[in-house]
């Protein structure tokens, strides 16, 4: 059969809803841009944490989230239980983790598509960067919500994706809003990702066209309302499951304070700006310092500030080659935008004012080198430039970003070598630890069990690097007696229950426990009134 005859025969045959998206997705898709952003995420993705996906490595959660709903409506996460629900409650590395690169590299692809960074090569550098990022690594250490939490992700890019790309511009704010309603009732630190992008694409839209002021005002409203409209979505169905299901919002995290700084009163006003610039501050210290230091060595540092440097530079020629001074707001307002990149990246403490930051709510800081990646592309193209300069930016930017993409996956693999060290020495403690308990003259299955000190001495004394602010990577601990009882439970079978306050104040009265010496000295082991004891350092006990 002939070509025409086979289109002809095409042309005949009903058209399917489900092919006809698929061939459009697949169209789509398969852009040099996207195709570059998916392989490399998806590729980067694997090499960079294949480790923790083939490997069951706890962190100091895991003992709580053997088998966990993940209902966490107390902490404003509404949908986290159904985002994570295809992958069970079980604790599946390899498929969540498989779960959770495929998202990575959806996010990976919008991102790309939204800040129009057409090359190739930039845009599978920005990928492997956004799946490099050690907050991503940190968030591997809770495998059991990383889907959940990657999904997050992905819908805080969709949602910017639908205001921007959606056929009727206006009602793209619909969908949007929708999306980071469901993405903030997820895990509410992703919307800053939806910030950032925002103001990158602001950024990036005056630098290449300079529209009119009216334009731009409205882009910017557009962009305001799916902002108001995603916190709206996510606030009303909170107070509709917590109306539904009788639960209330808890402490942890400072939750229970959502939004207790929004107001439009004098008083409450200045609450705002308070909590504005404390998130400034915060945000801007995270990026000048904690950041820099997640490479693990002094290159990393280097790297870093170098793209802060390039990302300026690269601005300031773009300012002057494209005359944005000839609009008097252009200028101030890129400035604007710029410093509120700090804010973005902490946004998280102006609804939460009481929030204790750890990396993985830092995941939109890694959009700063995408930024730079994207500036580096207007660079290449803009031909009033001198080529020598046009030449050593399409060099130095996109090979500093996969160098310090390399070294963010050397650090967030230690990190994971120290989660897998860190087990295997806690679970050899807690073998010896049932061992002698088992051993000890007159033990019985069901009695209680009573700890001197909750928090388990395990010695660190390996040499892995400096870890510090990588969130979750210092594995399983033993910090209280859920810890002691859900390992017990979950890798021994053995089954114990906690003394009352009375009974081991008893104890630590008695003259047989005075006299006992500290684990792992003989004799740290023995029953007291009908209780079973373990006594490690018992000067450190609070009631």
């Amino acid at each position: 059969m002939s070509m025409e005859q086979k289109q002809s025969a095409a042309k005949g045959q009903p058209k399917f809803l489900l092919e006809q998206a698929g061939r459009v997705l697949w169209g789509w898709l398969r852009a040099p841009h996207r195709w570059a952003a998916f392989w490399a995420a998806l590729l980067g993705g694997f090499a960079c944490h294949m480790y923790v996906f083939t490997n069951m490595l706890p962190n100091h959660d895991w003992q709580h989230n053997f088998y966990a709903t993940q209902n966490w409506i107390s902490s404003g996460r509404w949908f986290l239980q159904y985002a994570c629900e295809p992958s069970s409650f079980a604790i599946l590395p390899w498929l969540t983790g498989v779960l959770s690169v495929v998202l990575l590299a959806g996010t990976a692809v919008l991102t790309v598509d939204v800040l129009d960074l057409h090359r190739p090569m930039l845009a599978g550098a920005a990928a492997l960067m956004m799946v490099c990022f050690p907050a991503v690594g940190s968030t591997c250490t809770y495998i059991y919500t990383m889907d959940g939490y990657m999904l997050a992700l992905f819908l805080s890019a969709l949602a910017v994706w639908c205001m921007e790309r959606w056929p009727k511009k206006v009602l793209g704010c619909i969908p949007a809003a929708l999306c980071m309603g469901f993405s903030m009732g997820i895990y509410q630190a992703y919307g800053a990702v939806m910030l950032m992008l925002f103001c990158f694409m602001l950024v990036l839209k005056m630098l290449r066209r300079l529209p009119p002021l009216k334009e731009m005002f409205l882009y910017a409203v557009r962009m305001a309302a799916t902002a108001a409209g995603g916190f709206a979505v996510y606030y009303l169905m909170l107070q509709v499951v917590m109306r539904l299901t009788g639960v209330e919002l808890g402490g942890y995290q400072g939750i229970d304070n959502l939004g207790s700084g929004l107001s439009l009163s004098p008083q409450g006003l200045m609450t705002l700006v308070q909590m504005v610039l404390n998130a400034a501050y915060h945000g801007y210290k995270f990026l000048t310092a904690d950041l820099p230091a997640l490479g693990g060595v002094a290159t990393a540092g280097k790297l870093v500030w170098l793209l802060y440097g390039c990302a300026a530079l690269l601005w300031c020629v773009l300012a002057v080659a494209r005359r944005q001074w000839k609009r008097w707001w252009a200028i101030p307002a890129q400035l604007a935008l710029f410093c509120l990149v700090p804010v973005g990246v902490n946004y998280v403490q102006i609804i939460s004012p009481e929030v204790s930051f750890h990396l993985v709510m830092h995941y939109a800081a890694v959009l700063v080198f995408v930024l730079s990646l994207c500036l580096t592309q207007e660079v290449m193209e803009e031909e009033s430039l001198w080529m020598g300069l046009r030449q050593a930016a399409s060099v130095v930017v996109p090979v500093a970003c996969v160098v310090l993409a390399f070294l963010w996956a050397v650090m967030t693999n230690r990190g994971y070598t120290n989660m897998q060290y860190q087990y295997e020495e806690t679970y050899a403690d807690l073998v010896r630890l049932a061992d002698r308990i088992e051993q000890c003259e007159g033990y019985t299955p069901d009695m209680k069990l009573w700890l001197s000190d909750n928090e388990w001495p395990v010695t660190e004394d390996r040499t892995l690097g400096d870890l510090t602010g990588l969130s979750g990577m210092g594995g399983m601990k033993l910090f209280d007696w859920l810890h002691y009882r859900n390992d017990f439970m979950y890798l021994f079978g053995l089954k114990f229950e906690q003394c009352s306050q009375e009974e081991y104040r008893a104890i630590r009265e008695t003259q047989e426990f005075q006299e006992m010496p500290n684990w792992p000295s003989t004799g740290s082991v023995k029953v007291i009134n009908g209780v079973m004891v373990v006594k490690t350092d018992h000067e450190h006990v609070e009631d």
